[in-house]
């Protein structure tokens, strides 16, 4: 929720204490969470990444289907 992150930042939110939009002294996060789901969605061999469409904010997940045995 809140502003598309601007070009410059947009693959540098992925990465562990990064914020796009606020100093990390005053934030209420400590910057994890978008580069766990990273981390653990290219551990299954997929990707996360996001995108700016028409204004609006979209994170694309990617997760191959499981092998059939």
């Amino acid at each position: 929720d809140g502003p598309p992150v601007p070009a410059h930042l947009a693959e540098r939110i992925f990465e562990p204490f990064v914020s796009a939009h606020r100093p990390a002294a005053v934030t209420e996060s400590v910057g994890l969470g978008l580069w766990v789901s990273r981390y653990l969605t290219e551990a299954m061999g997929g990707s996360l990444e996001y995108r700016e469409e028409h204004g609006e904010v979209v994170f694309a997940m990617t997760i191959p289907a499981p092998e059939a045995s």
